[in-house]
């Protein structure tokens, strides 16, 4: 997939840091969404780039940046969802 804003190779590394394919749903969506709203003004940005984690120093959205937070947001559910069907399966069905 193109996108104006992300070259393959930065999509296939950050994908691999959270370990996705870069040809998954889950990344083409949510680079294709990132793409999109790089350069956008981001309402309400006071220059705290750490609570802001997906805008630039300006104030605007960076597809690099957004697309690493909902990777990373991905996949912190993922592994919450895996934490709690191992703790079920212990408490169901014992060690």
């Amino acid at each position: 997939m193109a996108y104006k804003h992300l070259t393959p190779e930065t999509v296939a590394r950050i994908a691999a840091k959270y370990d996705f394919r870069p040809d998954e749903r889950t990344v083409t969506g949510n680079a294709k969404q990132a793409d999109e709203y790089h350069g956008t003004v981001c309402e309400g940005f006071d220059g705290d780039t750490k609570r802001f984690w997906g805008c630039d120093s300006t104030g605007r959205y960076d597809a690099a940046l957004l697309l690493d937070g909902y990777l990373s947001q991905v996949a912190y559910e993922a592994e919450a969802d895996a934490k709690a069907h191992r703790k079920f399966c212990r408490d169901a069905y014992g060690d």
